[in-house]
């Protein structure tokens, strides 16, 4: 259980987390390089007086992790260009006043493909889903913040996530490929 200290001291750095993934979210565009996200994400970081936790963790080159369609998690900006249609996965994390705030999110390159928005966005609801129905997320008589969460989150949905899309069934969707950037393999 953390003291109303130490939730300050975590609240602070994922507000300067989410200030730090929304200026690498601008940067996204056709022609971009994600070498340019993380340059954009690391003068942000920096800025805010915090430093970039993914940087020379476990020799880690860079400020930040840009997974662009087919990789999952955790990959190493380069200097490939986003191409229309590409989806890209900024994972932030910033270390500032003793706490680390880590936060991403999925931007879509150009003109959106209602297959990846479909699937990113059934991925969002279960994601917050899982935060409303999870045992930390309920009322605490010892949390005030929990307290209030627990109110304000009675209008969300409720329901359980969606059926499955086709792609969770499909290999490619669910596979690491060989291929490391390669356009996504998302059913039209």
């Amino acid at each position: 259980m953390y003291t109303d200290k130490e939730l300050e001291g975590v609240r602070a750095a994922c507000v300067i987390g989410r200030a730090v993934l929304d200026a690498g979210g601008r940067a996204v565009g056709v022609g971009v390089t994600c070498d340019e996200i993380d340059r954009v994400v690391h003068e942000a970081t920096i800025a805010h007086d915090a430093y970039p936790s993914p940087l020379n963790y476990y020799n880690f080159p860079k400020s930040v992790c840009t997974s662009v369609n087919e990789v999952i998690c955790h990959g190493v900006p380069d200097d490939r260009p986003l191409e229309e249609g590409d989806i890209v996965n900024i994972d932030v994390s910033v270390y500032v006043g003793g706490y680390h705030a880590d936060l991403n999110e999925t931007f879509f390159v150009g003109k959106q493909v209602q297959s990846a928005v479909t699937a990113t966005k059934n991925c969002r609801h279960c994601r917050y889903h899982q935060i409303l129905t999870h045992p930390s997320s309920q009322p605490s008589s010892r949390d005030p913040a929990r307290r209030t969460r627990a109110r304000s989150s009675s209008s969300a949905p409720t329901t359980a996530c969606p059926p499955p899309s086709p792609c969770a069934s499909r290999a490619p969707c669910t596979r690491i490929s060989a291929q490391v950037r390669q356009p996504p393999s998302l059913p039209v």
